[in-house]
């Protein structure tokens, strides 16, 4: 049975290591909730408190235990102070997984989107990781899925311990707000770059030398490189666009203009 407890004046539910206060996830009508998702966001506020392994949510074709190396399964679990996800369909080799630091005995928020090609993990607005992934989630588990907060099918089982509360999962990725912004080719500038103007964006230069975050360009003899970024915060999530910008040297164009 679901057990809650106020946690920094807010009602959670409390986790306590055991199946006993697991949540089986199900949609209105008592079916599996993920079976035919494909492209998934799934947020919630989590403190854990034990640094040993917790599953904050998992889910698979069945309630049937896991083998190693032929894993079947989507999860978010937390060990150590680092949080990951785990996407996987394996056949003999783990996929890579994303994770990122998270903290242990304090709230941590966490996102994570999954898109057709890659899983992105937030914690308290900012990305820390994004691994590349192929596994279909809708394909890897089937059409009698079983989901869980605070469970996974490893064994005979393994818990959760801690406290979680605000989740929700969306049947869509977490869509950059900077994706349609373009720099033009960037590849071969010789002039100054128009920086587009949008609200609520600012940007920044991996180095002022060649070009300033407000576009302006200065050539050296040689040919050299640096990075524009975009950056904006959409629902206290942050978010990036990083631009590479080549900029000729003087000698460059010359060579390329006696040729």
């Amino acid at each position: 049975m679901p057990a809650y407890a106020e946690v920094d004046d807010k009602i959670c539910l409390q986790l306590d290591g055991t199946n006993t206060t697991a949540i089986k996830l199900m949609d209105a009508n008592g079916n599996p909730l993920l079976t035919g998702q494909e492209n998934l966001t799934i947020s919630f506020s989590v403190k854990p408190t034990a640094s040993t392994t917790s599953w904050w949510l998992f889910a698979a074709p069945s309630d049937s235990a896991q083998t190693y190396q032929q894993e079947k399964y989507i999860g978010a679990l937390g060990g150590d102070g680092t949080l990951t996800f785990e996407r996987y369909n394996n056949s003999g080799t783990r996929s890579t997984s994303a994770s990122g630091a998270y903290t242990i005995n304090e709230c941590n928020n966490v996102i994570i989107s999954i898109d057709d090609d890659k899983t992105d993990i937030y914690v308290n607005g900012e990305l820390v990781d994004s691994e590349e992934s192929s596994v279909n989630i809708s394909d890897m588990l089937g059409s009698a899925s079983v989901a869980y907060i605070g469970k996974a099918n490893w064994g005979t089982g393994e818990y959760a311990t801690g406290y979680i509360d605000d989740f929700v999962i969306t049947n869509t990725a977490l869509e950059n707000p900077l994706a349609d912004i373009s720099l033009g080719d960037t590849t071969a500038v010789t002039a100054d770059i128009t920086i587009p103007t949008v609200d609520g964006v600012t940007w920044t230069t991996s180095d002022e030398s060649i070009v300033t975050a407000a576009g302006v360009v200065t050539r050296a003899d040689d040919t050299k490189t640096a990075t524009l970024t975009a950056t904006t915060t959409l629902n206290g999530v942050e978010f990036t666009k990083d631009f590479t910008v080549t900029v000729l040297g003087k000698t460059a164009v010359l060579d390329t203009f006696a040729l």
